[in-house]
């Protein structure tokens, strides 16, 4: 995450075999690409101080929601008190996990039989960097995109 933290499920690296070198070397390669886009979006844009301040953590869904979980803890050391997470769709078992890990989750869809994140939009092309950087220049307000690797 931003800040350096990283995560590694134990139980899929376990499932897929992953060697500890392999695990180490994407690390080291979503770091590179996690500095990359920090240093793109924050393009002469000064970060917001998240002490003492509710924030909501949107994303586009979570099939284990270990990723939003990591956020959820980086905003929580960066002084948010309070952490929402907005997502519209997710399996059972990430709102559970969310649920323990952020204050609180608005979820709009757990289906039963989930099979991914993107099943479920009509278009889940994913933008461009530039593309994201016109975003947050056209809305002039102070939002902070958290990355994760």
């Amino acid at each position: 995450t931003s800040g350096g933290s990283s995560f590694v499920d134990p139980a899929l690296t376990r499932k897929l075999q992953l060697a500890e070198r392999w695990v180490a070397a994407i690390i080291k390669r979503e770091k590179r690409r996690l500095a990359r886009s920090e240093e793109a979006y924050a393009s002469a844009r000064k970060l917001p101080d998240l002490n003492g301040k509710i924030v909501i953590l949107a994303d586009d869904g979570a099939t284990t929601g270990s990723t939003l979980a990591m956020a959820v803890q980086t905003l929580r050391q960066q002084g948010a008190a309070q952490v929402i997470v907005a997502i519209p769709v997710a399996t059972h078992s990430a709102v559970a996990a969310l649920s323990k890990a952020a204050d609180e989750v608005a979820c709009l869809m757990e289906p039963r039989k989930f099979i991914n994140v993107g099943y479920w939009y009509k278009d889940f092309a994913q933008p461009s960097d530039q593309q994201i950087c016109q975003m947050l220049e056209r809305s002039g307000a102070q939002i902070q995109v958290l990355q994760t690797a």
